[in-house]
């Protein structure tokens, strides 16, 4: 985390001199990394206190019985005053627990070979010795990064529990008439400090840690809300089209999720909702990456009366074989070949294609990334039921997209003074 201003999400204790940290025989539900001040290890060795070593800026401790739920094996205290960084057990066990099994049980053998050593052999003097040495580089940047993240961690943990994640839509048109056909939910992060946060900022390390799953949800829950507003607005402007609908993403995280069917349910019953008007949407990536679960979690979701839909199509790899077992209702031809489809043929031949494919299995097809005329012409001539992108508008929040609702048809951007947008 960088830039003036920001404030620091670690988690700090203060120790005084001669203030306990932990005592030898406690159980270990926290480590520690030493900020600022020194820290002294001791144990007990024959009836008496033994200091084992020092530890400076940057050195870990109390790591060992946060890891194997041990008791703790020494005592540690403060020297001199002292800014320790907390880290609790709930930020490190999944991490272990996710971690490959091989890798794993080297962590778990390591650990416990280290305790046995430490028993039998004493060798304080030169423990101490070590200590006092400087980090190497190395060492300091495996550090850093793992401070950052921590951090970063952190960071997301709080912005879930203070709910500063907010949903932005964007309009998806209908080809036929240009009115909007319905919405895609978008998660933004109005940070306290850096303003509001793209998906690009944060995403990918909420999936990383598990914290995509609740924020999900609160994407999940805000969007159902937004919609039967957006439905309201839609019928009493526009009497007798067909109601909105309303797409939302799901992570790999979130598939594999064992609470997230009842979790839709209960968000979808709270909102008083249709199921038909809810897409939920799952990349290519996703499905491949384990089919087997990805085709039970999707017939589930079915059976609470959603539509699905696959995003990003045309990326992933060996999709066509598999594409007839999963129950999808929708194909979102991935951006990159709408946007180039103008200048490359190849690009211009996928969407046919998949068009084509989708037609001939029975789904709806939505063009993402539309910037330009040109590019809705073609994607309307080609039979793509549906499309969306900056030549409409861009992703709003709530108030501002109600008003592109109302506004009637946008695929007319030379009577609506709108223009080429680049890509988000």
């Amino acid at each position: 985390m960088s830039g003036a201003g920001v404030k620091d999400p670690l988690e700090r204790q203060e120790y005084g001199p001669g203030q306990v940290i932990f005592r030898e025989g406690e159980p270990g539900e926290v480590a520690f990394v030493v900020e600022k001040g020194t820290v002294e290890i001791s144990a007990l060795r024959q009836g008496r206190s033994v200091v084992l070593l020092h530890l400076g800026e940057g050195e870990l401790l109390g790591e060992m019985a946060l890891i194997d739920e041990k008791l703790r094996s020494a005592s540690a205290r403060a020297v001199e005053p002292t800014t320790l960084v907390v880290i609790h057990r709930d930020q490190v066990r999944e991490k272990i627990e996710s971690a490959d099994p091989l890798l794993n049980l080297f962590l778990k053998v390591i650990l416990e070979r280290l305790r046995v050593t430490t028993r039998l052999v004493e060798r304080e003097r030169q423990a101490a010795e070590v200590g006092a040495h400087e980090p190497s580089g190395a060492f300091k940047q495996v550090r850093d990064r793992a401070m950052s993240m921590l951090a970063q961690e952190q960071d997301l943990k709080r912005a879930v529990e203070r709910h500063e994640f907010v949903v932005f839509f964007q309009p998806i048109v209908n080809t036929g008439d240009s009115y909007v056909a319905g919405f895609e939910a978008l998660i933004r992060w109005q940070h306290p400090e850096r303003g509001l946060l793209g998906p690009g900022a944060f995403v990918g390390f909420a999936e990383r840690t598990g914290l995509i799953i609740p924020m999900g949800i609160q994407v999940l829950e805000g969007a159902c809300s937004a919609l039967g507003l957006l439905q309201g607005a839609m019928a009493d402007a526009f009497p007798g089209r067909p109601p909105l609908f309303m797409a939302v993403n799901l992570s790999a995280r979130q598939v594999s999720d064992p609470t997230l069917i009842e979790q839709i349910r209960t968000i979808m019953e709270g909102s008083a909702i249709d199921p038909a008007n809810l897409k939920l949407e799952v990349t290519e990536s996703v499905l491949m990456e384990n089919p087997e679960t990805a085709v039970d979690v999707l017939r589930r979701l079915k059976e609470l009366g959603v539509q699905l839909a696959v995003d990003d199509f045309g990326t992933g790899y060996s999709s066509l074989s598999y594409l007839h077992r999963f129950p999808i209702d929708v194909l979102k031809v991935d951006r990159s070949f709408v946007s180039t489809m103008l200048s490359d043929s190849g690009s211009l031949k996928i969407v046919r294609t998949i068009t084509r494919l989708a037609k001939e299995l029975g789904l709806a097809v939505v063009a993402e990334g539309v910037e330009r005329r040109e590019e809705w012409t073609i994607v309307a001539d080609l039979g793509c039921d549906l499309a969306q992108g900056f030549y409409f508008a861009k992703p709003q929040p709530l108030d501002e997209v109600r008003a592109t609702v109302l506004a009637g048809p946008l695929g007319r951007q030379e009577e609506l003074g709108g223009g080429s947008c680049p890509s988000p």
